[in-house]
């Protein structure tokens, strides 16, 4: 593993997420009460991170711990980044009937070792 893996994977995140909600650096920055150049920095490495910055940087995101922690599909294929953006544009309870229903076909359907 990398020397700093975490701090590149948290970066990847808040670049990620601000960039699926259309928001520019500056906008991030007033919504997390943090300077447009501790945003930038932040997304290029530059800076050692805080918890509480993190904190503060998620609910500007406005997403829950659990989906801004989900490393699993950082660096995944096109198609899998065009799945995940289609049901996120539905409701919450919408996307857990959607997944639900993916899991059941892949259950269905595959097994997992194939």
């Amino acid at each position: 593993m990398e020397e700093y893996e975490l701090r590149k994977l948290i970066s990847e995140r808040v670049k990620y997420f601000r960039l699926q909600k259309k928001m520019s650096q500056e906008k991030l920055s007033e919504q997390s009460e943090l300077g447009v150049k501790y945003i930038n920095k932040l997304e290029n490495q530059k800076y050692d991170l805080k918890i509480d910055t993190i904190e503060q940087i998620i609910k500007a995101l406005d997403v829950s711990y659990e989906e801004f922690f989900n490393f699993k599909f950082t660096s995944s294929s096109d198609e899998l980044k065009e799945l995940l953006d289609t049901i996120a544009k539905f409701e919450k309870d919408k996307q857990l009937l959607i997944i639900e229903s993916i899991l059941n076909l892949l259950k269905t359907n595959f097994k997992e070792s194939e």
